[in-house]
This record gives C-alpha cells, sequence and structure tokens, in this order.
C-alpha cells in the first residue's frame, strides 16, 4: 500500500444495532456471516479459511443507557497445524458478554482504568470498561469477529498430531559445548 492510499476503515463483519431497539424486554438476535463476510473476517484473522461463523445474542437495556449483550458464537476456521504446517478444520466457540455505554460515559470509565494503580486488586478498578454506543448504535458483527478472534488457538494443532522433540545423545552434548573444548584444552599434552 502506498502511503497516499486512505486506510480502509471497512469492517469485515458489520451488523449495526439500533440501541432504542433494546425496550424493557431483552431481544434476542441470530447473526450468521455470508461467504463475503467470512472471506473477509480470515483474511483479518490471518487463517486461509472460515467455513461458518455464527452468534445467538441476547441484548438488554440496563440502567443509565448501558446495553449488555450475552450470547455465543461459533465458528469453523480452517487454521494451519504448527507442527505438520497443513491446513485443517477446528471449531471455535467462544462466550460473548460485553456491555456497551454512552461515548461520553465510556470514555470516562477507559480514563478510569487507565488510571488505576497497577497493583489495584479490588474488583471494581479491575473492572473492563464498557464499549462505546456511537451514534446511537452498537456493530453486533464486529462484537462477533472480536470475540472469533480472541477465541482462536494461537498454537492450532491437527487432531492427533503430537510434537515429537528431536532425540539428543549426551554425547553428542558433551562434544559441542564450549566447557568440553575447554576442558580439553586444560588436560596435559600427554593424555
Amino acid at each position: 500500500m502506498k502511503a497516499t492510499e486512505p486506510v480502509s476503515t471497512q469492517l469485515p463483519f458489520s451488523r449495526p444495532f439500533k440501541v432504542e431497539e433494546a425496550g424493557d424486554r431483552p431481544v434476542e438476535i441470530d447473526i450468521v456471516a455470508d461467504e463475503a463476510a467470512r472471506s473477509a473476517v480470515a483474511k483479518q484473522a490471518g487463517i486461509p479459511a472460515l467455513g461458518s461463523l455464527k452468534a445467538r445474542l441476547r441484548i438488554e437495556a440496563l440502567r443509565r443507557g448501558r446495553i449488555e449483550v450475552t450470547g455465543e458464537l461459533t465458528a469453523t476456521p480452517t487454521q494451519i497445524c504448527g507442527v505438520t504446517l497443513e491446513p485443517f478444520e477446528n471449531e471455535v466457540r467462544e462466550q460473548i458478554e460485553a456491555v456497551f455505554a454512552p461515548e461520553k460515559d465510556a470514555e470516562k470509565a477507559a480514563a478510569r482504568f487507565a488510571s488505576r494503580p497497577e497493583d489495584a486488586d479490588d474488583e471494581a478498578s479491575s473492572e473492563e470498561p464498557p464499549d462505546p454506543i456511537i451514534d446511537g448504535r452498537i456493530d453486533l458483527g464486529q462484537l462477533v469477529v472480536e470475540f472469533f478472534v480472541l477465541g482462536l488457538d494461537p498454537y492450532p494443532r491437527k487432531p492427533g498430531v503430537a510434537f515429537e522433540a528431536p532425540v539428543v545423545v549426551a554425547s553428542d552434548i558433551a562434544e559441542e559445548s564450549p566447557f568440553a573444548a575447554l576442558a580439553k584444552l586444560k588436560q596435559p599434552k600427554g593424555e
């Protein structure tokens, strides 16, 4: 990419939700990524392919304009085995739990979270700040993508494959050791 080209802000999987639709009762939504979205998500995640990506979400309005999103996502990414370097299809199942707040409230909470002492161990100060509600909307698709990427195994291994460390013979180590070479130099010349 050239330095003069604009950076794309296009999200690979976007499903905006108007927070005003979260009324007095929780809303249940099923989200399924189409082929184009799965391809874009796979590219963003750095994996060869994504066979399926879907989520069942429950959206509930909380106090002070906050929105809670809970649910579960399932996906079948193709990953590369860290041992054999062969592609294989894996399964990802992740629980989703996020809280959104009006933008100014989310910014204040993020600032408090960032300024807390590192050794603070009380639950209130270590709680993650809410994500912002932007223009009265939250992006459920992007939320699903974030949890999907977090659920990917960073060291994928094809089922049934085990890593076998190379066998090292003790005599090989002694000959290669710099201390073994020094020991030889210290020996009298006749030995």
